[in-house]
């Protein structure tokens, strides 16, 4: 999967799915957040076995593939912290 995203509208949509995002947990599955891309679409998704979250933001789908699940609190930090105005899945590495 890759694409290019805003990184002011992948901030915003992370903050609403985190919501549904818990750190306290002994499934470690459940501390992330799920990203796929999809027909110039990122979806992002949060769940904690009671609650979830989608939400879409725009994106630059340059190849649609499988779904990435990425911890909630690192995926924040590599966002909050990136200088570029896009990002990528190989800037967040």
């Amino acid at each position: 999967m890759k694409f290019t995203c805003s990184q002011q509208a992948l901030s915003k949509a992370l903050n609403t799915v985190s919501k549904a995002v818990t750190t306290r947990t002994t499934i470690p599955i459940l501390k992330g957040i799920l990203l796929t891309a999809k027909d110039g679409q990122l979806k992002l998704t949060g769940y904690d076995l009671e609650i979830g979250i989608e939400t879409y933001t725009q994106a630059e789908v340059i190849q649609e593939g499988d779904h990435i699940k990425i911890f909630v609190v690192d995926l924040r930090a590599i966002v909050a912290s990136s200088r570029s105005k896009f990002l990528t899945p190989a800037s967040m590495v």
